[in-house]
């Protein structure tokens, strides 16, 4: 079960729906009831303490709201499942009392009572069995135990229909949590998909810009700024000419593999499209450290690819941006990181480029594509250009555009 869907599962124990204030308000009349029905200084406890405990969980509901963080202590699940636990031989004690009392009005009210407690436990407490079925039990055994010891002919008729209705409670408790689980796990699939690229298992674009506004709000709010690093595959439209898109495909799948390996499960990791990828990375990442990982990615990217027995060989360049003054948005640092990754390719490629880095201008003449070389295609086909004086183009970029791009020299 995802982590997410066992926190909603979870939260569904501190929802106060209405029917919940209505139960309360029936509740708190229920001890002057029975007091004027029976004089009975007992019932008149049990269900004084029924209110008692119901006040108690509404404010550890009140607590847990407040709280910050999507855990609890154990110390706060025990001190729940305890009241879970008092309540239930509560609620038992005052449908025995009743029974004993043999008065129709009041055994009508423990009923009620108990009645509107079991639908609680199996409709909303179900959301984690390890409280539910505890609490189901300790309602139903001690009635079920004592019903044998009433003076009726029909005892042990009734501890045998009691019985199985505690059976019933369990199964569709049971019942009720596999429906709240299975739905939940189809909504965090839907929501998983329309933030996951289907071909790399990365997030999205959609998702990369979502959490570049959120690091920016934390900078909003007094967190370092986002640094952002975009990195793309030099020579990996050559694999996709020589070699086809079913090719191309698992290239990317196994470089975004070793993408995720060289950040070590930590940092948001994004597929941009076509074979562009982004990093946002964490608060605690300072810009050298942000560095060290870029050329961690460009090394593990420059490992041969190895797919049915063809061996594909590419690079990786990486541009680096952090969040600075003249910045206006998030936008506005991936572009400088944009920058800092298209110079990067300029200078031949397979490095890492901060944004603000001083570079010298490439000499721009007209593209030569990458030579094939028997099913391998990389560096070496890289450096045989930059040899031969001719500079590499951007692969979502036109030579024409290139050209137009050279900055002025002095």
């Amino acid at each position: 079960m995802p982590d997410e869907v066992a926190r909603q599962l979870d939260a569904m124990l501190f929802g106060v729906p209405r029917s919940t204030a209505a139960y309360l308000t029936g509740l708190v009349a229920l001890p002057e009831l029975l007091w004027e029905q029976t004089h009975d200084v007992w019932i008149t406890i049990i269900a004084l303490a029924a209110v008692v405990l119901n006040f108690v969980r509404v404010l550890i509901v009140v607590f847990k709201r407040r709280q910050e963080g999507d855990s609890l202590p154990r110390i706060y699940w025990a001190a729940l499942f305890a009241l879970g636990m008092i309540y239930s031989a509560d609620m038992a004690a005052l449908a025995l009392r009743a029974l004993w009392l043999r008065d129709p009005l009041a055994l009508a009210l423990a009923a009620i009572a108990v009645a509107g407690y079991l639908t609680g436990v199996v409709i909303r407490a179900s959301a984690v069995p390890r409280l539910a079925v505890p609490q189901i039990l300790a309602l139903f055994v001690p009635m079920i135990a004592a019903a044998p010891f009433a003076s009726s002919e029909m005892s042990l008729a009734a501890a045998a229909l009691l019985f199985l209705f505690c059976i019933g409670c369990l199964e569709l408790s049971r019942s009720v949590h596999d429906r709240m689980k299975a739905q939940l796990i189809a909504e965090h699939k839907l929501a998983m998909n329309a933030r996951t690229d289907y071909l790399t298992g990365l997030a999205n674009r959609a998702a990369f810009d979502e959490r570049g506004g959120d690091r920016l709000r934390q900078a909003e709010a007094g967190s370092p700024g986002p640094i952002v690093a975009l990195i793309d595959l030099d020579g990996f439209k050559n694999v996709n000419d020589t070699h086809g898109h079913a090719v191309g495909d698992e290239v990317l799948r196994q470089a975004s593999g070793r993408l995720r390996q060289a950040l070590h499960g930590r940092h948001f990791a994004a597929r941009l499209g076509g074979d562009e990828c982004a990093v946002v990375f964490d608060l605690d990442a300072p810009l050298e450290t942000a560095r060290s990982l870029g050329e961690d990615i460009v090394a593990t990217l420059a490992r041969p690819f190895e797919l049915d027995g063809v061996v594909i060989r590419i690079s990786g360049s990486v541009g680096i941006a952090a969040l600075d003054a003249h910045d206006v948005g998030f936008a506005s640092v991936v572009e400088r990181a944009d920058r800092s990754l298209y110079a990067a390719k300029q200078a031949g490629g397979n490095q890492v480029r901060l944004a603000g880095e001083p570079v010298e201008a490439p000499s721009i003449v007209p593209a030569k594509p990458y030579p094939e070389n028997r099913g391998v295609v990389g560096p070496a086909s890289r450096s045989e250009a930059q040899r031969s004086g001719h500079a590499l183009a951007r692969p979502d970029r036109n030579v024409e555009d290139e050209a137009l791009e050279v900055p002025p020299t002095s």
